[in-house]
């Protein structure tokens, strides 16, 4: 696990504040309950204990599938660890509790879901998530598949 004072691997990890607000994250920021016109105060949390998700997750996103991507794609929507397009603002992926979810490039839609990632997840607590209905189509919660990092890549290049 990395240290929260070695964040500075991949470059600066930016508040995903002005480009998030582009038409293509509206949902985004409805669906993890975030205003856009919220203001972060106070002092940072460190993003792998205190980001709201399970460290092993916020490692997924930022160290595991963030090397796929260019530089400067490590961001925060709130204290949240998302990968955002650092020119567009699209969100590719963010940590969400003890799992975490992608956006997949249409063409890639039929592999995932034969190696098992679904758009809805059903919790320890019994509450049902459903990406498709929160967050639109090409949304699939991860799975920690191989192919996941080329995937993040390829909605990287259909979002710029």
């Amino acid at each position: 696990m990395m240290p929260a004072d070695s964040l500075g691997r991949m470059g600066a990890v930016r508040e995903a504040r002005d480009q998030e607000r582009t038409r293509a994250n509206a949902g985004v920021w409805t669906f993890l309950g975030l205003s856009m016109a919220q203001t972060r105060t106070g002092p940072r949390r460190d993003p792998y204990w205190e980001s709201g998700c399970h460290p092993d997750v916020v490692e997924r996103v930022w160290d595991r599938l963030g090397p796929a991507l260019p530089a400067g794609c490590r961001a925060r929507l709130g204290d949240r660890p998302v990968l955002a397009h650092p020119a567009t603002g699209a969100v590719l992926a963010f940590a969400y509790g003890t799992s975490y979810v992608l956006r997949v490039a249409a063409a890639d839609r039929p592999l995932a879901e034969e190696l098992g990632l679904g758009t809805t997840m059903r919790w320890s607590s019994g509450r049902t998530t459903d990406l498709a209905a929160g967050l639109g189509e090409g949304w699939y919660f991860g799975r920690w598949a191989g192919e996941e990092p080329a995937w993040c890549r390829r909605a990287y290049d259909e979002s710029g």
